[in-house]
């Protein structure tokens, strides 16, 4: 497990990659080898996808699918709502006003298992929301990431800019 370790976190200072490091997300989130609970615990596999793709960066948010034009991730920003914020996961699920309705019911349900949720930094609450091991708030946030998907999908379909 340490080797594992070791070269998860080496990865981390490997500059040499256009764009940023690609397991940004992953080596925030993964920092021991086992099955995560997520993977047993969220019964739709749908919501189940969700939640891989966006631990392992396999989604399709501007800080990823402008990687091979915008190497500066800062300037891969949300298009939907004009705040000028990069359009990462973090920012997706915790941040960006777009999704707001559907975050309420993820945080509701989150803080009935960590009761000092709203006091976290966006950081740390970005961190114990794809962290956490209650059935309950994983599929939660199974729930949240299909909603939002499916508005940012019919968003950009559309060419609807949310909030001018």
């Amino acid at each position: 497990e340490e080797h594992w370790i070791e070269k998860l976190d080496s990865t981390e200072s490997n500059t040499k990659n256009k764009g940023g490091n690609k397991l940004r997300t992953y080596n925030t989130l993964k920092r021991q080898f086992r099955l995560e609970p997520y993977l047993t615990e969220v019964d739709n596999p749908i919501h189940r996808k969700l939640i891989t793709q966006i631990r392992i960066s396999a989604h399709k948010l501007n800080i990823e699918t402008m990687r091979p034009t915008t190497p500066d991730p800062s300037l891969r920003i949300c298009s939907l709502f004009p705040n000028k914020d990069i359009e990462d996961e973090e920012h997706f699920i915790i941040k960006c006003p777009m999704y707001e309705s559907f975050r309420a019911e993820l945080i509701n349900q989150c803080q009935q298992n960590c009761p000092n949720l709203r006091n976290l930094d966006p950081k740390q609450k970005f961190i114990w929301i794809l962290t956490n091991e209650n059935k309950g708030s994983l599929k939660a946030l199974g729930k949240y990431l299909y909603s939002a998907f499916d508005l940012r999908t019919q968003k950009i379909i559309t060419g609807g800019k949310a909030l001018a």
